[in-house]
């Protein structure tokens, strides 16, 4: 558990804020106390309060969570959807995830994973009773309690007759605990799905490893649409419970009730031994304890997490559907967060400030605000005095050049006719500099003032042209996740020739966000996608005589 920051707040409803459990795709979760009992309490995060189909996922948490009725639900105790910042709050479960139990223990033992499997097809029993599916059963979402397993987050349980896909496009759900049919985007899910994901789970705790191998997200998902579980690991006694659960068709899936039935060897024996098991499991797990003074940067202390690269491909990658991205290992990081996004890098070229230009004209695309570029220095001027001496004789050079005065500028010049005197030269006068104008003939007649000199014309600003269009950059995830997370990700490319201006344009269209962004530098972070976003991203250089096109526009789902 993290200490509260600045920026948390320190009440929500009647329920005073302790610290920080996590952090998910729609907020932030704290552990809040009220009259000495305590709570989860999830609040949305404020830049999704104004989007309608957040705000709907929320009031679907709500409803389903409170349909549930069971030991094996987190309960919900309060809420308030219609709050500036709507919130919830769930009974408090003070133990780990399987995940971390498997992680710190070791796989467990046959008689265990019966007794967590009996307890979740419980669970699910209730969830699909009430019509719903939950969709996301994995093991970050299974919390070992004093009492036993308990499942949580029904932030994307959808009724049994409703599609798999949202009005944006996006599967809900984590790719490596999807059944096959959510995968494809097969039509309407059942409860047939939360019976695969629940027979991945139990191999899982099985053996410690996912059935489907260790890879990324999507290679996974390629396996479990098109390939066979390795069970070899699992225990001979489950094995083929969990084989039937990892079936392609979902009709050919045992329901929860007849899962639980044939996992169950009596109350007595489970109670007595793999859920005793389960509960020592908890009671031994360490769980990171909230640090009695904040600082300014987290005070739980946690090993840095793996990055994920986002490598941009050209061609799609097939799982029944077509998916526009590949997740790799990238280097270790820590994100710097500064508000939907935030500059990064060293600026390149000139550090005076930039001025936003005109932008190539690409439909369906933002631009930057158009401005005018910086006029060019002033032209110069003159100032001139008029001839009014007599005479000279009979010179002809009357106008032969600028005289006596001051002149500013490129436009004071001296003609081969005449000095800087108040008297004009005799004698034709050439032209001089900018400020001359042609010698006449007087033939000794008087002189009259010469007509003030025209002004200069000024000299054209020196042309230029804008970038070239960037061919490449990459986009790296600063985090992993398990479950629905915040994934803030950084843009990084190489220095473009004649730039002092490089544009992002970052097109959420999940949450409807579409906006571009400025820097002088290489990088630029984006903070605001979160998983199951579906986002499109592009770059351009500009200078000061203009913008280049927009770089090739690649679009992906943000994963989990």
């Amino acid at each position: 558990m993290k200490a509260l920051q600045d920026s948390d707040p320190r009440q929500v409803g009647r329920y005073e804020l302790l610290g920080v459990l996590g952090v998910g795709g729609m907020g932030r979760v704290y552990l809040g106390r009220h009259d000495e009992v305590l709570v989860a309490v999830k609040v949305i995060n404020e830049e999704l309060t104004q989007n309608s189909d957040f705000i709907a996922r929320f009031r679907r948490e709500v409803t389903a969570t409170r349909a549930m009725s069971g030991p094996y639900f987190a309960a919900i105790v309060d809420h308030d959807v219609d709050a500036e910042q709507p919130w919830l709050a769930t009974e408090y479960v003070p133990g780990p995830t399987l995940n971390a139990v498997i992680a710190e223990h070791g796989p467990l033992d046959t008689v265990s994973v019966r007794a967590l499997g009996v307890r979740l097809t419980e669970a699910l029993s209730a969830i699909h009773a009430a019509g719903l599916v939950h969709r996301d059963v994995k093991p970050g979402n299974i919390l070992l309690g004093r009492d036993g397993p308990r499942l949580i987050d029904f932030g994307i349980a959808r009724g049994a007759a409703v599609t798999t896909l949202t009005q944006t496009g996006v599967v809900l759900g984590t790719p490596q605990f999807m059944a096959p049919e959510q995968l494809q985007m097969r039509g309407r899910i059942g409860p047939a799905a939360d019976v695969f994901a629940l027979g991945l789970v139990m191999a899982f705790a099985a053996t410690g490893e996912h059935p489907f191998g260790q890879t990324d997200a999507f290679g996974l998902g390629f396996r479990i649409v098109h390939e066979e579980p390795a069970l070899e690991q699992v225990p001979a006694a489950l094995a083929g419970l969990v084989r039937r659960c990892l079936a392609k068709d979902p009709d050919e899936r045992p329901t929860p009730a007849e899962l639980g039935a044939e996992l169950s060897l009596g109350e007595e024996t489970l109670d007595r031994t793999g859920l005793a098991v389960l509960i020592r499991h908890a009671g031994d797990t360490t769980i990171p304890t909230l640090s009695p003074t904040p600082t300014e940067r987290n005070t739980v202390e946690r090993p840095p997490r793996r990055r994920l690269a986002l490598i941009l491909l050209a061609a799609a990658v097939a799982i029944g559907t077509a998916v526009t991205v590949v997740l790799g290992p990238g280097g270790g990081g820590t994100p710097e967060a500064q508000g939907l996004g935030s500059q990064s890098g060293s600026p390149t070229g000139s550090s005076a400030p930039v001025t936003p230009v005109a932008p190539t004209s690409t439909t369906g695309q933002p631009s930057a605000p158009a401005t005018s570029p910086p006029p060019s220095t002033a032209p110069p001027t003159a100032d001139v005095a008029p001839v009014t001496g007599p005479p000279a004789g009979g010179g002809d050079g009357s106008s032969g050049a600028t005289v006596g005065g001051k002149s500013n500028g490129s436009a004071g010049g001296s003609g081969s006719g005449g000095s800087s005197g108040s008297t004009p030269a005799s004698g034709g006068g050439g032209g001089g500099g900018g400020g001359g104008t042609p010698g006449g003939s007087s033939a000794g007649s008087p002189s009259t003032p010469p007509p003030p000199a025209p002004k200069p014309t000024p000299t054209p600003a020196p042309q230029g042209t804008p970038p070239a269009a960037m061919t490449a950059y990459r986009a790296t995830f600063d985090h992993g996740c398990v479950g629905a997370c915040d994934m803030p990700f950084t843009m990084t490319w190489d220095v473009q020739p004649d730039t002092t201006r490089y544009d992002v344009q970052y097109d959420n269209q999940t949450s409807k966000v579409n906006k571009v962004y400025s820097t002088a530098g290489t990088s630029y972070h984006v903070t605001g996608p979160f998983s199951g976003d579906h986002v499109c991203i592009a770059v351009r250089a500009a200078n000061q005589y203009g913008a280049s096109a927009w770089s090739e526009r690649y679009c992906f789902d943000v994963p989990y």
